[in-house]
C-alpha cells in the first residue's frame, strides 16, 4: 500500500530465515536481515537516509525489541508494536494496538496514508 502511494519501505530484520528475504523480493520491498544487534541497525538506517537523500526525521522505524533502541532514537517517528519490549515501548512515539505478526504493520501503514489523505489500495 505504500508503496503503491509513492513511499519508500524497506525492512531490517534479525530474522535470517529465506522466507523473509523471498517475500520482500517478492513484494520489491529492499531487505536487510540478519541483522542481530543495535549497532549494524542504526548503520543501516543511517545509510538508508543518505542514500535516498532523506533526513532521518522524515523515517519512521517499528521495533519490538532492545536491538531497535538505537535505530529508534535516531528517526523521527518511532513505532513499537503492541508487545514489544517494555524499553522499546517506553521510547516509542507510537505502540500499535495490534501485537507484531497480527497486522502491526498494516495498522501503521493504514495511519501513514491516512495522515496523508491517501485511500488505502488493497
Amino acid at each position: 500500500m505504500l508503496q503503491q502511494a509513492g513511499i519508500k519501505v524497506g525492512v531490517v530484520s534479525k530474522e535470517t530465515s529465506p522466507v523473509v528475504a523471498a517475500r520482500c523480493k517478492k513484494m520489491g520491498v529492499p531487505c536487510w536481515y540478519g541483522i542481530n544487534d543495535g549497532e549494524g541497525k542504526r548503520e543501516i538506517v543511517e545509510r538508508i537516509a543518505e542514500e535516498k537523500s532523506v533526513t532521518l526525521s522524515q523515517i519512521a522505524f517499528i521495533g519490538d525489541d532492545v536491538n531497535d533502541l538505537l535505530a529508534m532514537q535516531l528517526v523521527g517517528i518511532a513505532i513499537a508494536v503492541a508487545d514489544a519490549h517494555p524499553q522499546v515501548q517506553k521510547i516509542a512515539h507510537y505502540v500499535t494496538k495490534a501485537p507484531g505478526g497480527h497486522h502491526a504493520v498494516r495498522e501503521i501503514c493504514e495511519l501513514i496514508l491516512k495522515a496523508k489523505s491517501i485511500e488505502p489500495t488493497y
